[in-house]
């Protein structure tokens, strides 16, 4: 290491945000997460147990932004992927391409395009 990173080092360790910043998040590591843990943990026990009434209700009610996020992020990546979607538009608008391909319809296509589509998640 150079001696201007060997600087930088004395000067973080001596600056009182920094210390400020590590103590905060050991306070909130050893207050919030044990907290965060049990909660959770109170709640799987309560909707595991059979005489709840509406045990179905809340369970459904827990899980549906699971489910809406993946269906949201599906539908947009069949929109922006598809025949008439933006990647095609701009590839054939830049002449890489001479016609509009269905990168989800066509199986040498599919594989690279929904390796791509689904990286962001």
């Amino acid at each position: 290491m150079s001696q201007d990173s060997w600087t930088m080092y004395k000067e973080l360790m001596q600056d009182s945000l920094f210390w400020n910043a590590f103590f905060n998040s050991f306070k909130y590591m050893l207050m919030i997460v044990p907290l965060e843990l049990a909660v959770s943990l109170f709640l799987a026990y309560m909707l595991n147990n059979e005489k709840l009434k509406g045990r179905a209700v809340y369970r459904t009610m827990y899980f549906i932004p699971v489910i809406t996020t993946a269906s949201v992020v599906g539908i947009i990546m069949i929109f922006i992927s598809g025949v008439q979607g933006p990647v095609n538009h701009l590839l054939t608008a830049a002449h890489i391409l001479k016609e509009p391909v269905n990168f989800l319809g066509d199986a040498k296509h599919c594989h690279s395009s929904c390796k791509y589509d689904y990286s962001y998640l």
